[in-house]
């Protein structure tokens, strides 16, 4: 299985963010989710494909900021159906695509 690169993912993010503001805050989220997973990591794990899940699982969230800047929060638990929209747009492969969606009650 093909695992993107952190450069990968982070030119991935650039393309995304709709602003410099909010690639900010974004991958600066995602980096911080990765270092904290990186502490619980076993032998039995694929790290590389901890680190891109952790990574790219935010990566919709750059669709629901507006044209203004704003975050549409009332639709934020749609990020992970987007972040795979997305993904399957740059043309990921369907198990890539599989690391962005987490399934919340709202979605399942």
């Amino acid at each position: 299985m093909w695992i993107p690169s952190d450069s990968e993912i982070r030119s991935l993010h650039e393309r995304a963010a709709p602003t410099p503001e909010a690639f900010a805050l974004v991958w600066t989220h995602c980096e911080i989710v990765c270092r904290i997973a990186e502490q619980f990591l076993t032998p039995e794990l694929n790290a590389d494909l901890v680190r891109a899940g952790c990574l790219l699982h935010d990566i919709g969230v750059y669709r629901l900021y507006g044209r203004d800047g704003t975050l549409d929060y009332p639709n934020y638990i749609q990020h992970g159906l987007l972040g795979h929209e997305l993904l399957e747009a740059e043309g990921s492969s369907r198990s890539r695509c599989a690391v962005s969606v987490r399934v919340t009650p709202a979605s399942a």
